[in-house]
């Protein structure tokens, strides 16, 4: 991918011209092949909604790290458990005598 130009916006957030391959066009929009109704959506003048793509993408990643942050806290949780198990059925069963 290549920046060909560059379109000030003042206020806006600036714009940019790019050479790309069909290749990388694709796997920007979350493919790994090409598609026959990919074909479709590649026309010029196409708005490809990158930006929305890339924050899905965000979100899935910061999803993996808060559930392996969960997972840990459940397997301490369970190790807790298993460790005072024997004590609680020890209490419980002096409780019941």
């Amino acid at each position: 991918m290549k920046i060909l130009g560059f379109i000030p916006q003042g206020y806006a957030e600036n714009k940019y011209i790019l050479e790309t391959t069909k290749s990388e066009l694709i796997n920007l929009m979350g493919y790994r092949y090409t598609a026959k109704e990919l074909d479709e959506r590649l026309k010029i003048g196409a708005d490809i909604p990158i930006a929305a793509m890339y924050d899905r993408l965000y979100e899935m990643a910061n999803a993996e790290k808060d559930l392996m942050q969960i997972s840990a806290k459940l397997k301490a949780a369970m190790d807790f458990v298993d460790t005072a198990l024997p004590t609680i059925k020890s209490i419980v069963k002096k409780e019941g005598d």
